[in-house]
Parts: C-alpha cells; sequence; structure tokens
C-alpha cells in the first residue's frame, strides 16, 4: 500500500511488477552493503562493483550466485563482471520482473 501510495496512477499488474522490482532493489543493497562492508545508505547506481565497492573477484561469484539464487534471476555471461556498476544490475533486475524477490 505504500507503494501505490508513491504511484497512484499504476495498474494492479504494474503495481506487482514495481513491488516486485522495489523489493529485488532493496535485497541487492542489502547484499552488496553486506559484501563491500559499505553502508546501505552510501550505495548508490553510480558506483563500481571493483573500484569504489572493492568487491573482489570471489565476492563478485558470491553476489551472481545470490542473484541467482535469492532473486531467481538468471545471470547471463560478464552481467556481473569487473567493470560492472550498480546502475547495471538495477538494470537486469527490472529486465525480468518475473524473478522473485529476495526474501
Amino acid at each position: 500500500d505504500a507503494l501505490k501510495g508513491e504511484f497512484p496512477d499504476c495498474t494492479v499488474n504494474s503495481f506487482t511488477t514495481l513491488a516486485t522490482v522495489k523489493s529485488k532493489e532493496r535485497g541487492l543493497y542489502r547484499a552488496l552493503a553486506e559484501l563491500s562492508g559499505q553502508p546501505r545508505e552510501a550505495l548508490s547506481p553510480t558506483l563500481h562493483l571493483t573500484s569504489d565497492l572493492g568487491l573482489s573477484s570471489l565476492q563478485l561469484v558470491e553476489l551472481r550466485a545470490l542473484i541467482e539464487d535469492k532473486l531467481g534471476h538468471a545471470v547471463e555471461g560478464e552481467a556481473i563482471s569487473a567493470n560492472a556498476h550498480l546502475s547495471d544490475l538495477l538494470a537486469l533486475l527490472e529486465a525480468d520482473p518475473s524473478a522473485r524477490a529476495l526474501a
């Protein structure tokens, strides 16, 4: 209901999709805060996964597994690479609204 107040023109289907995307986004931010040791509030879409957040190649693999296992979203090829930004991950999650939200 909180999201409905923010987006009053949403249809039931678009509202459900928006709520799912928002839930996945929150889950992604939580995971990145945990993996990087950065406060969640300090994370922004412009941050680079390795140079700004300091994620190692092993942590990128862990992030990929989390997105696949917890969010139910298949990650293709180099979608999560040393050159990726947080905005790339957000776009990845938005591309498949049927993927389940992070529990």
